[in-house]
């Protein structure tokens, strides 16, 4: 990395650390009051190596710019590493659960590294050029969370559909639904009742025993107390 590359990523790496620790705007304060609050208990060392592994891998330039923070400001590397490594638990469970959401939400996250990655070295000074590059990369990320809400749209249509076929179904055969279910509801009383039968009946037996025993003659030997009388 050649001298002025290296100033640059120092620089970056200033003005993105106190960046990510500076009050956030109204429409995202609470998610970035959660962001830059992570406490060493927090950030365990497995989730510190497993955040800058995946900038190593997905955004190489965001992994310079932690390896400065980390040296020369530990406050702005923890909130910065600690935000990532949220990120990294939430894009791991979406790579299981939803493979086609994954790819949309890692280019949206790249998109907005970007962003921030470029904002902080403007504000190190105009540049024209810099300037530009920045607005081209805004409208990459503004397009990679239309392509994010296209697809959450897309899937909610597509469930809005089934949900309204299911209730033109159920308006049809309305009539018939509600005989069928009355039918389970009147066999499961009758079970119900039958149990309860079977039930009083098995708590009764002792009583009928004891009452056909004090009934039936008592006998001594071969003769009973009767014939001895």
């Amino acid at each position: 990395m050649s001298i002025r590359k290296q100033l640059i990523v120092i620089l970056a790496a200033a003005a993105f650390g106190f960046a990510l620790m500076a009050p956030a705007g109204a429409d995202d304060r609470g998610q970035r009051r959660a962001a830059s609050q992570p406490t060493a208990r927090q950030l365990t060392a497995e989730a510190e190596r497993e955040a800058l592994a995946f900038a190593a891998e997905h955004y190489e330039q965001l992994a310079d710019v932690l390896k400065v923070l980390r040296r020369t400001r530990p406050r702005q590397y923890r909130a910065a590493v600690g935000e990532l490594a949220r990120t990294v638990r939430r894009l791991k469970g979406l790579r299981r659960r939803d493979p086609q959401r994954y790819k949309l939400e890692l280019e949206l996250w790249r998109a907005e590294m970007k962003v921030k990655l470029l904002a902080a070295r403007l504000g190190m000074g105009d540049d024209p050029a810099l300037e530009d590059e920045l607005r081209q990369a805004i409208r990459a990320q503004v397009k990679a969370r239309i392509a994010l809400q296209k697809l959450l749209r897309e899937r909610l249509a597509r469930r809005l559909r089934e949900l309204d076929e299911n209730i033109r179904r159920s308006e049809t055969a309305l009539d018939r639904e509600v005989e069928q279910r009355l039918k389970r509801l009147k066999g499961t009383v009758r079970t119900v009742r039958s149990r309860r039968r079977r039930t009083r009946s098995t708590a009764d037996a002792p009583s009928v025993r004891k009452r056909q025993a004090a009934a039936t003659p008592q006998t001594n030997g071969r003769k009973t107390i009767r014939e001895e009388r």
